[in-house]
């Protein structure tokens, strides 16, 4: 699995092996072997050496992978026993520390220098239980997912970043499968991968979305985000202008406006640029319109009541879409 450092100088490339031994691909090619175990596959690259877990408390280290260097480094790696209270549940990279996530605790190792200046601490998190695996740095955001929703944390407190959302069950989770790249957190979860819902939560603007894809197959790559769907490997584009011979399909599913009740729905705005169509769709069924999108925003008037809508914006070759809003009123029955 290939893991890009934290560090801004790190040009080379480097490799985690995970699934059996961990080992670090120097520059030219040379592998040296740190562990030939890895718990529950849970690492990250950061600081140039190599983080993973070697139980389900401890943390161990490489020595410095120096690029310009192939020799060993004086400082070579270590470990570090966490005082949790259950076992790991994941590991990754934030800003300049590494965090270690468990049950209802995260640590954080500041690992800047040499090994025997490393320090761990625990965080004060409040919040619910976390899932295994779904612990994702994510533009400025880390972000994971708690029994009571998908959590943000900036480096210095943590919010539930789903908890105005009406309808969505996290509780007793048997299938979690999330990915982060472009600051965007992809969440699938659910009962099992045939009834998981996704979730896509904008960590530049703070928007949560449902989406309607098969992304129990999500997985990031560098700054790109793909999953196999219809038997066919597909990139999410994130502020892309397409290609003038590629279309592609923009959803958000069951927006209730984080409002509860009827609400109506007098008009979207779209900004842009290129030819799309808008359907919308309620209690009084689905409603497609063309348009033609501008910068300066194409208003679609629609007068609709309902709990809640969904919509999709399909943009045909060349175009692309910057943005959206909608004017909605809510009132009680």
């Amino acid at each position: 699995t290939p893991i890009k450092s934290s560090a801004a100088s790190d040009v080379y490339k480097r490799q985690v092996l995970f699934g059996g031994s961990v080992a670090g691909v120097r520059a030219g090619g040379i592998v040296k072997t740190f562990a030939e175990k890895c718990y529950k596959n849970f690492g990250c690259a950061a600081f140039e050496r190599l983080f993973f877990a070697a139980d389900e408390k401890t943390v161990k280290y490489s020595g410095v992978l120096s690029p310009a260097d192939q020799a060993d480094s004086a400082d070579e790696g270590g470990y570090i026993v966490l005082p949790a209270s259950s076992g790991m549940r994941g590991m990754c990279a934030f800003k300049k520390h590494v965090y270690v996530f468990f049950e209802k605790e995260i640590f954080r190792i500041d690992a800047r220098g040499a090994a025997r200046n490393f320090s761990a601490e625990r965080l004060t998190y409040g919040g619910g239980e976390i899932y295994e695996n779904s612990a994702v740095s994510c533009g400025n955001k880390l972000c994971f997912l708690t029994d009571e929703g998908v959590a943000a944390f900036d480096g210095a407190s943590f919010k539930n970043v789903t908890k105005s959302r009406i309808g969505l069950d996290f509780s007793a989770l048997q299938f979690v499968r999330c990915a982060g790249a472009a600051g965007r957190y992809v969440c699938c979860f659910g009962g099992s991968a045939e009834t998981a819902e996704t979730i896509l939560y904008n960590t530049e603007n703070g928007a949560v979305s449902e989406i309607d894809c098969a992304a129990e197959t999500v997985c990031a790559y560098g700054e790109r985000l793909y999953v196999y769907d219809g038997g066919a490997e597909k990139e999410f584009c994130f502020g892309k202008r397409l290609h003038s011979s590629v279309s592609c399909r923009l959803e958000r599913t069951n927006e209730d406006f984080s409002l509860s009740g009827v609400k109506t729905l007098k008009r979207v705005t779209l900004y842009g640029s290129g030819n799309a169509k808008l359907t919308v769709s309620g209690a009084d069924g689905a409603h497609a319109y063309e348009i033609a999108l501008c910068e300066d925003g194409v208003n679609v008037v629609l007068n609709k009541s309902a709990e809640s809508f969904s919509f999709a914006l399909d943009l045909a070759g060349g175009a692309t879409a910057t943005g959206a809003a909608a004017e909605v009123y809510a009132f009680e029955r």
